[in-house]
């Protein structure tokens, strides 16, 4: 029979053949769960009892209070034919072993699907929550008046209402140069015409006075000046009508009536100030939040503002178990102890019984230098000493780690697989009466044992 004595803290069970640790793990979770004939577990539940389950080729499957010597078998058939574990949880093995066991592919948090694995969440999650979220409320909410002004359209209807106030500005510029030249124009012809009479009528009045001629002349120049001073100035009105031209253009009208009767409502100077106002309340705002949020889309962030704020509490949760170097760092050897974490907290509470299982982690960090590996076998450690954890490995680095920390303290042990180990037969079954009434939580297995 071969038999594992598995630490209530860190057992890390190592075999350098892939099948012998997936039978082990394997074995394991199956032994949790219906189980084939010839595996037996040892375990002790929440309550504190030593239960011992057994599972005899040819005989009854049974589960006994070992220091009270009762079957207790009842408590753990009652929803299977066979003794399970599981079934007083509500799992069933396939989902139990997507919840027990972790592996190098699922620890790799980058490596992953869903929001929790999206590079944006893990941004935002170790960000201050309090100013993240008030940054991004408040630019929320000035959008949602800057929308309710352009018809739900803020982009557009900021860039139009900008369009038409240039417009407008371009307009009211052209009008007032128009009424400007008219007000000259009228003043300068008036100017010119009054001079121009005043020469005709020393020339005819010549032989009254002497030397007139250079004063009608005088006068002829200046009214020719005031003409032309005149005619000059409707080149301003001219770059004033050219430049609304422009703008209205830029509007996507052909004349500032058309722009005015396209935009309706919007075409209000009270509409036009609203939006700009708010439009100008929301461009500070965009910017805040895109530097608290470093460049994380608002619209992304509140869609997942849930998942976002889980994974902060995990991150938060985390820290006790990570270490000062871990604790404050971001990239994928800190992601990955957090999963580890996040793993455990999961199974402190599963299922209907709130019961406690234990986490097995299958080769979990292949192919990491030694440094990151350390670090993540000691978050794993730190773990264990409130959560049993069983790490199967083939890795000589992670075995000779475990060696040296099993040889410094008890809360590490290595197990090399294939040690046969002579196993204590069953107890004799106690007689029903004396079974155990309350059912109790299961808890981490104290040995696995399959028949050789």
């Amino acid at each position: 029979m071969l038999a594992v004595d598995i630490n209530p803290a860190l057992t890390v069970a190592s075999h350098e053949n892939p099948a012998v640790r997936l039978d082990f793990i394997t074995g394991l979770i199956d032994g949790l769960g219906p189980g084939p004939a010839g595996t037996h577990l040892e375990l002790v539940d929440d309550l504190g009892r030593h239960l011992a389950v057994f599972r005899p080729r040819g005989g009854p499957h049974r589960v006994i209070d070992i220091d009270a010597g009762i079957d207790v078998t009842p408590q753990f058939a009652a929803v299977a034919p066979s003794v399970d574990v599981l079934a007083r949880s509500g799992l069933d093995p396939a989902t139990a072993s997507r919840l027990l066991r972790l592996d190098s592919g699922q620890i790799d948090r980058g490596s992953g699907t869903g929001t929790d694995d999206d590079p944006r969440a893990r941004r935002l999650a170790v960000l201050d929550q309090g100013p993240l979220w008030a940054a991004a409320e408040q630019l929320a909410a000035a959008r949602a008046r800057l929308a309710a002004l352009t018809d739900g359209r803020p982009g557009s209807g900021v860039e139009r209402a900008r369009a038409f106030a240039a417009a407008t500005e371009a307009h009211t510029a052209s009008g007032r140069a128009a009424a400007a030249h008219g007000r000259i124009l009228r003043s300068g012809l008036g100017l010119a015409g009054i001079l121009a009479a005043a020469a005709v009528v020393l020339v005819l009045v010549d032989s009254l006075l002497e030397d007139d001629r250079w004063t009608a002349r005088a006068l002829l120049i200046l009214a020719a000046v005031a003409v032309v001073v005149t005619v000059a100035d409707f080149g301003t009105v001219h770059r004033a009508r050219r430049r609304e031209h422009r703008a209205v253009a830029a509007a996507g009208a052909s004349s500032y009536d058309e722009l005015v009767a396209s935009l309706g409502p919007l075409a209000d100077e009270g509409a036009v100030s609203a939006v700009l106002a708010a439009a100008a309340e929301v461009e500070p705002l965009e910017a805040r939040f895109a530097d608290v949020s470093e460049g994380v889309p608002v619209e992304w962030a509140l869609a997942n503002r849930r998942a976002v704020a889980a994974l902060a509490r995990q991150r938060t949760q985390a820290i006790p178990y990570l270490g000062m170097d871990l604790a404050t760092a971001v990239g994928p050897v800190a992601d990955s102890a957090r999963v580890l974490v996040d793993r455990v907290m999961q199974l402190r509470d599963v299922g209907s019984t709130h019961e406690r299982f234990p986490l097995v982690l299958d080769e979990p960090f292949i192919g990491l230098d030694a440094t990151a590996a350390t670090a993540l076998l000691e978050t794993v450690r730190r773990l264990a000493a409130g959560h049993q954890i069983v790490l199967v490995t083939g890795d000589a680095g992670t075995e000779s780690w475990a060696a040296a920390a099993a040889s410094a303290a008890g809360d590490v042990s290595l197990v090399r697989l294939g040690k046969v180990t002579p196993v204590p037969a069953p107890p004799p079954a106690p007689r029903p009466e004396e079974a155990a009434p309350a059912p109790g939580t299961a808890g981490p297995a104290a040995r696995w044992a399959v028949d050789a």
